[in-house]
């Protein structure tokens, strides 16, 4: 067991590894000092140290390692280079260790980075199983929920095949659909932040035009409904400037919703905050990965 500091860097500024450092990179990052933008070449370390055990590389070989463990953590870290197969190894996870808090999400990919870094360099996942200490993690959405709600035909676990609607003659395409949503909600075009589908439990996905279908930066839900959530940028900016404000704290929030953000936010006291490309939330007691969200991390 050892002691290990956290880091935030901007792609492709990847600290040297020197065995004593967790973290991976993120779009741009907030302390109680400084807003640093994804282009600029910086990282910062979290001022607290968090004492426990690493694993890294590929998914079944941390699973392999994990499911050999005696103890149970106070709670996990879990950092991911691309995103494929997040969900299913937080389900693996949740079954080997019922409900420890999970937190973490995706590092950030550079424009000419094929996935996100890591520290230590993992294949596939880097995880810090906390033991010591208290674990407090909390979960904000920022989206208003809406009482529009949608039954959605999945043509493989992120892309949308078909929304229906009360028009049972309609034959628009989910894309066309998805413009018109736009647009009756006064949302540009080119922004898929201000408006989020979330599942029933709460949790948002970040939708994209594929063509005439929709992606998903998350699995979609199993029972194929979704409603829909709002949020414009005066209010996004002012629910990430309070999330963020909590002191002694590692807040880790989407890349998505920086762009919502209309001017610099600092942090709290002792606080590190990291955009990165999707996130693991807990929403009743339960870790799931999510789009456009905040957890927060507070010792």
């Amino acid at each position: 067991m050892s002691k290990w500091k956290i880091a935030f860097w901007t792609p492709g500024n990847r600290p040297v590894e020197d065995g004593m450092t967790f973290g991976c990179a993120s779009y741009g990052f907030s302390t109680e000092s400084e807003w640093k933008s994804p282009e600029e070449k910086e990282h910062i370390i979290w001022d607290n140290e968090l004492e426990g055990i690493v694993l890294s590389g590929k998914y079944a070989e941390v699973l392999d390692e994990l499911k050999r463990k005696s103890y149970i953590p106070k709670g996990i870290i879990a950092l991911f280079t691309g995103n494929s197969g997040i969900e299913e190894f937080i389900s693996s996870c949740k079954v080997m260790m019922g409900s420890v808090p999970l937190i973490g999400g995706g590092a950030a990919i550079g424009s000419n980075q094929s996935q996100g870094e890591t520290l230590p360099i993992a294949e596939d996942v880097a995880l810090l199983l906390v033991l010591e200490g208290a674990f407090k993690v909390e979960t904000k959405n920022i989206h208003i929920n809406t009482s529009e709600i949608f039954e959605i035909e999945a043509k493989t676990p992120r892309i949308i095949g078909k929304i229906k609607t009360d028009d049972v003659n309609s034959t628009e395409q989910v894309a066309d659909f998805y413009k018109k949503l736009q647009y009756l909600n006064g949302v540009h075009k080119d922004d898929f932040e201000s408006i989020a589908f979330r599942d029933t439990k709460g949790c948002n996905i970040h939708c994209s035009i594929k063509g005439e279908l929709l992606g998903s930066g998350a699995n979609l839900p199993e029972n194929n409904i979704l409603i829909l959530g709002k949020t414009n940028k005066v209010d996004a900016t002012d629910s990430i400037s309070t999330f963020i404000s909590a002191e002694n704290s590692i807040v880790f929030g989407c890349a998505g919703l920086r762009g919502l953000v209309e001017r610099s936010l600092k942090t709290g006291k002792g606080t590190i905050a990291g955009f990165l490309f999707g996130e693991v939330v807990t929403i009743d007691n339960q870790s799931m990965f999510g789009n456009l969200m905040m957890t927060r991390l507070t010792i």
